[in-house]
């Protein structure tokens, strides 16, 4: 079966100073509860990189980390060309660090300790949510809307290939390292609904999608998107059951998942 789709994706980087150094006061935040500050000699300096990015036409928000933040870019039907999106903003925000003697890092874990990089893929189908928010005069339905049958279907075959795209998902030793309990990145192959600790998420927010946590910042983005592409499919057309979500910290001990790595 043919499936229509569209793909978003999220990046995460760090703003660093020009050696690479941590730009952020680290007794000003606690992560996860409190967003850290940029150190006051480096603020003018950031928020001036910042709104240059922003100028460029990209949506940036801050992230948890020290010194963190996050593109988001808009979904689209065509991988290649979200993923020359990706590689674009990559180009430009190393042409501008230099502008503002600074450096950012799409490193996995530039920073010990902390949160790391992550290249989050949402993945949308039209099987989803087939009447969709136009058949509903634009008015949104309740969050906690029950998965139909595909969705779980593209969960389950995201799952159960999951370890088969290691290597596309952490080409190198910081994007193993990333892979740590506590600090954002997921651990185990499960799922949840609105639950950052899963490895796949299903947002609150409209449209229905399968946000793929996994793959670190320095992964290389379409063979990333294919690999959540192809699974996505391959659950569908083999039906692929799901085990039940994960409500609480999937990190804990007492869910027995298998791990990621």
């Amino acid at each position: 079966m043919e499936i229509g789709y569209t793909v978003g994706a999220e990046l995460e980087f760090y703003i660093c100073s020009a050696r690479g150094g941590m730009v952020a006061d680290l007794a000003s935040g606690k992560f996860p509860q409190k967003r850290f500050e940029i150190l006051a000699g480096y603020k003018p300096q950031v928020l001036a990189l910042l709104e240059e990015l922003k100028l460029n036409g990209f949506d940036i928000s801050a992230e948890s980390g020290p010194g963190q933040f996050e593109v988001q870019f808009k979904p689209n039907s065509d991988k290649a060309a979200l993923t020359k999106e990706i590689e674009k903003f990559k180009e430009i925000s190393q042409e501008i660090q230099v502008k503002h003697e600074l450096a950012i890092s799409f490193a996995a874990k530039p920073f010990g300790g902390q949160p790391g990089n992550g290249l989050h893929i949402h993945y949308c189908s039209n099987l989803f949510d087939p009447y969709g928010l136009i058949a509903n005069n634009g008015a949104m339905q309740a969050k906690n809307d029950a998965d139909n049958q595909y969705v779980l279907w593209a969960l389950g075959g995201m799952l159960v290939n999951m370890k088969r795209h290691n290597a596309v998902f952490f080409p190198t030793e910081d994007s193993y390292r990333r892979i740590e309990p506590y600090l954002n990145a997921p651990t185990k192959i499960c799922w949840g609904r609105n639950n950052r600790s899963c490895a796949l998420r299903i947002p609150d927010s409209k449209p229905k999608r399968i946000e793929h946590r996994v793959a670190g910042a320095d992964a290389e983005p379409l063979a990333v998107i294919e690999a959540v592409v192809a699974d996505a499919e391959y659950g569908i057309n083999n039906r692929i059951e799901p085990p039940p979500p994960i409500f609480g910290n999937a990190w804990d001990a007492q869910y027995q998942n298998e791990t990621i790595l």
